[in-house]
């Protein structure tokens, strides 16, 4: 993931949005578990494993907050083989860059939305959505993943021809 703290003006910059269900359908789906009462459940039909040969994986990540201010997002990543999914490990914020794929596969940044989650939950990446890497904005958190993987090739990642700059606080400067 190649993210840094910028002084610079990037040439496309976004203040992200709170992150919704309606908001984030195109790009995959949000785990809230306040939908789920007490002694049910809910499938979620976005983690699908699109490989006949990949394997469903699960780890725990850690990830450092982001420094506030501006942050420049010069790389994306999608994942062909699988959707991923992220469940943070206790309440926090962290931010979302996500981006539809254009006609040749690689991301369409006009398609590109910014997300600030603020609570318990997580969220499906689906399959191909390419998105900037975890970035949390508080305190160090842990994540739950879940991906299918392959022996190669489970991450594409794709340099950005501008930049683009994320309110990392989630909120107008």
């Amino acid at each position: 993931m190649s993210v840094r703290t910028s002084t610079q003006v990037p040439q496309l910059q976004m203040l992200p949005e709170p992150l919704s269900a309606a908001a984030f359908a195109p790009f995959g789906e949000v785990l809230d578990p306040d939908v789920v009462g007490a002694g049910s459940r809910r499938f979620f039909d976005s983690f699908r494993i699109v490989s006949p040969h990949a394997e469903p994986r699960c780890w725990i990540s850690r990830f450092q907050p982001v420094i506030e201010g501006s942050i420049s997002v010069e790389e994306l990543e999608a994942h062909p083989h699988s959707a991923q999914v992220f469940v943070a490990m206790q309440p926090c914020r962290f931010l979302i860059v996500v981006a539809q794929a254009d006609a040749l596969g690689q991301p369409e940044v006009a398609s590109c939305r910014a997300f600030v989650a603020d609570r318990a939950g997580g969220l499906i990446y689906r399959s191909g959505v390419w998105h900037a890497g975890m970035m949390v904005l508080d305190t160090s958190t842990s994540f739950f993943v879940v991906q299918g993987l392959v022996a190669e090739g489970n991450d594409v990642k794709a340099q950005l021809a501008r930049p683009i700059a994320v309110c990392a606080t989630g909120r107008a400067p």
